[in-house]
Formats: C-alpha cells, structure tokens, sequence
C-alpha cells in the first residue's frame, strides 16, 4: 500500500510503503485539525496499535491505526463489542447524526442498539485520511447487513449497504476521543421501504 503524504513545507506529495491493513482501500495523510471536541484524560492505552517513537523517547501511536484497530474489533465481522472499553476513553462523546452521545458507557449502549437491527453486520473501510500528528482521523466507511427493523422498518431480512464518514479525535497514545459520524441514513431508509428518491 503507498501513502501518499502532504507536507506544508515541500512542493509536493511523498511517497512511501506501508504494511496494508486489513479491508483498507487507502490512506491518505493531509486534514487540518478541528475543534470543540474534548481532549480527554489519562486512561489505559489500547492494544494491537503501531507504536512509533517520538520526542524524549515518549511512544505516540499513529491516529490511522487507533482508529482501524477500533473498526477492526468492534465492527468487523465478528464483533466484540467489549473491546470498546479499551479503545475508548470514559468520557468519549459519539455525534451521530446531530444527537450527542456522551460517555464510554452510553456510546457501548449505543452500538449495541444499531447493531441488534442488522443482521450478518460487517464493516469495511473504504479510505482514511489523518492530519500532520495524527490526533485527527477522518474515514469513508461501507456497512452491510440484513434489515432486522433499521429505522423502525419491518424486519424483512431484505440486504442493504450503508455508507459513511467518520471524524474521529485521536490521544497521542491512540485512545479515541470522540467521533462525529454521518451515514446515507435516508437513502438507506427509501430503499428499506420502497419509497421513490
């Protein structure tokens, strides 16, 4: 896999190798930084990220492989919902949708309840992109699964496909933050019921 990487202080692109991640298309580093996400506090890092060294020997983990381990493991067939605990900070905060989700409790909450009314749930990355420190991961994702009442829709079984963005905020040791997610709910929703576009 080639990452292709903009740096502020050179003309163009960088080119370099990286290991290819499982069901990962591409990854992209160059998004600036956002705000009003909270900063979060010390908790136990996670496990199965890539360690890369950085200033006074201190390890900083890359913001892709924090978030691709969270997808990997929580969302990807077969899921372990648990593994939110050690990838998530306690007080992380989910924007789904515009509705906030506040705590590492509520959000466990949360996922199981989306992922009770799709069956056969499986989970690809489609492209992620980070910025210059990796404390800001952005991802494309693809969802499938069977209709067992998405969006309060009669349970029928019927495949669909649901696609998203992700923005994820990363702690340098590769705890996640917080995410603002957004999914093509209504299209998904017009084609569970048959509705015109």
């Amino acid at each position: 896999m080639i990452v292709i990487a903009y740096d502020p202080d050179e003309s163009g692109p960088r080119h370099r190798a990286i290991a290819p991640h499982r069901r990962v298309a591409a990854v992209v580093q160059g998004i600036g930084d956002a705000s009003g996400l909270p900063t979060g506090s010390a908790h136990d890092s996670p496990a199965g990220c890539c360690d890369r060294e950085g200033l006074n020997g201190m390890t900083k983990r890359s913001g892709i492989d924090a978030v691709h381990n969270f997808f990997a493991r929580v969302w990807q067939a077969p899921q372990d919902y648990d593994a939110i605990d050690e990838l998530v900070v306690e007080d992380f905060v989910l924007i789904s949708g515009g509705k906030r989700i506040e705590s590492r409790a509520l959000f466990k909450e949360w996922v199981r309840s989306f992922s009770a009314v799709i069956d056969n749930l499986d989970f690809e990355v489609v492209e992620s992109f980070e910025n210059h420190d990796g404390s800001r991961v952005a991802s494309v994702f693809c969802l499938t699964g069977n209709n067992n009442g998405v969006f309060g829709t009669a349970p029928d079984n019927a495949p669909f496909q649901m696609s998203g963005t992700a923005v994820w905020a990363v702690r340098e040791d590769g705890m996640l933050l917080s995410n603002r997610v957004e999914r093509n709910a209504f299209e998904v929703y017009q084609q569970l019921t048959g509705r015109p576009g």
